[in-house]
């Protein structure tokens, strides 16, 4: 992409998506009936695309991207560290729909510059490895499904190559019960998905899974209690993961500074650099990284050497049906997820799905000359 007439993004399609769930999800104190995402589409002169995906988690995140729209069309792909950073001066007051909503346009920047350089975006970013471990979410609707349902579908993941297992509950019996089964070669993590509000009620569970030998405890606490979460680990033998809803690299810092196990998530946290940046970080402390849900998109950190694991919750389970929105999918094999050489990050959408199961959607156009503004990113 040498023209610069050709890099300028003319074009930006915004949807909110929602797709049905078998059954209520319940995470914590939060309960999903259906899975609520924001699809972003840019287009540059040239032809090139660029797209994203990712949760609201109940904001009005859809609402957020529009609003950040002229602050985008117009401007050049290959300046796309300026375009975030204005795009994060300009709305200093807004809240943590911002920073996804910024995600979203960084990763369609990216997405769309390892288009145009007609590469996969792990080797743009450093080509460190082709292929990663997967971390496979287990445990969903525990309670209805049962003990014996959930020990079945983990020895399962064990029998398909997994050999980084997590399941969604705080229930000691069932962890006990799961970790007596694996072999040495797995290693156990559980989410008890910030489900704990005090040091004391957190300890009171938190004590009984400390003679387990799990991996880690991951979200104990909101990532904004981050202290709370340090308090925690000053009382454990367990390492601590948290990160995956951090509104932001500089709260991802404070939480490596705390944690074991840094999660990341370039949908929520900034994007792909911001999540790089505070991955580096982690690492120079001895912070393991672990991606948070996206695989096919996460999988593509792998070219940073930072990241170790990604987290897939496979598609059986019905709580992440995001891969009826994706066009392809990246190949699991034996526990590992290979990346694809196809040019861009991974994940790109089907939009005629997205344009099928929208809830709302919104077209723009770039109408301006934006040839004389600087330190905007569309100079």
């Amino acid at each position: 992409m040498t023209d610069t007439a050709l890099d300028r993004i003319v074009g930006l399609d915004v949807a909110r998506v929602l797709l049905p769930l078998e059954r209520p999800v319940r995470i914590g104190r939060t309960i999903y009936r259906e899975r609520e995402y924001v699809a972003l589409r840019l287009r540059t002169a040239a032809g090139v695309e660029g797209h994203a995906i990712g949760y609201t988690r109940g904001l009005p995140l859809d609402v957020m991207v529009r609003s950040l729209v002229p602050g985008v069309l117009g401007c050049r792909v290959t300046r796309r560290a300026a375009i975030a950073d204005a795009l994060v001066a300009t709305n200093v007051n807004a809240s943590a729909a911002l920073m996804r909503a910024v995600s979203l346009v960084d990763i369609c920047l990216w997405d769309a510059l390892a288009r145009a350089a007609e590469l996969p975006l792990w080797r743009l970013l450093g080509g460190a490895r082709s292929r990663s471990p997967v971390m496979a979410v287990a445990g969903y609707h525990a309670s209805e499904r049962g003990a014996g349902a959930v020990r079945d579908e983990v020895r399962a993941l064990v029998d398909s190559g997994y050999r980084h297992i997590k399941l969604h509950t705080s229930n000691v019996e069932l962890v006990a019960a799961v970790v007596a089964l694996l072999p040495p070669t797995v290693r156990l993590g559980v989410d008890v998905g910030m489900g704990w509000r005090t040091l004391a009620q957190a300890l009171e569970i938190a004590r009984r899974l400390d003679d387990l030998g799990l991996a880690f405890i991951e979200d104990p606490f909101p990532p904004d209690r981050w202290q709370l979460i340090g308090e925690l680990g000053a009382r454990l033998r367990t390492p601590l993961a948290a990160g995956e809803d951090a509104a932001g690299a500089s709260r991802l810092a404070e939480l490596a500074s705390v944690v074991a196990v840094l999660r990341v998530d370039a949908t929520a946290s900034g994007g792909f650099a911001a999540v790089l940046d505070a991955a580096a970080i982690a690492a120079a402390r001895g912070v393991a990284v672990m991606t948070h849900a996206f695989p096919d998109l996460h999988a593509h950190l792998a070219g940073a050497p930072p990241v170790g694991v990604v987290e897939m919750i496979p598609d059986a389970s019905g709580v992440n049906p995001v891969g009826q929105l994706l066009a392809r999918r990246q190949r699991v094999e034996a526990g590992d997820i290979v990346l694809s050489e196809e040019a861009g990050h991974g994940a790109p959408l089907e939009w005629d799905a997205i344009v099928q199961h929208a809830a709302e959607m919104t077209s723009h156009a770039s109408d301006r000359d934006h040839t004389n503004e600087e330190d905007t990113g569309c100079s």
